[in-house]
């Protein structure tokens, strides 16, 4: 990814050089947009992944309310399931007595 990204920034200089009416701002504004298109990162979220050699986007922090760089290594963090005995099944739920039953449930974890 970051060689591709290194590619577009020098084909976009390499084009703001042979085109007068571009200028090198406007050619690094529209590969900051293409990158961005692509990765759903902005050009300082590169350069902080660079530099930290972890995760970092803006974009997904404001999302989900997390930090902006994040560790390489997924956790993932599986959400509780409830579960209630019924008539030859059992139904479980992302949360605890979705209907208000009182029925007492099993949690799985």
């Amino acid at each position: 990814m970051f060689k591709s990204i290194v590619l577009c920034v020098f084909v976009a200089m390499s084009l703001s050089a042979c085109v007068g009416g571009i200028s090198a701002v406007n050619s690094m504004l529209a590969v900051g947009t293409v990158s961005f298109v692509e990765t759903k990162k902005l050009p300082t979220d590169h350069l902080a992944e660079m530099s930290t050699g972890q995760d970092c986007s803006l974009v997904r922090a404001q999302e989900d309310g997390g930090p902006i760089c994040r560790s390489l290594t997924k956790d993932f963090v599986r959400k509780p399931l409830y579960c209630y005995n019924e008539l030859g099944r059992v139904t479980c739920y992302e949360r605890d007595d979705p209907y208000y039953s009182g029925i007492k449930s099993t949690l799985v974890q």
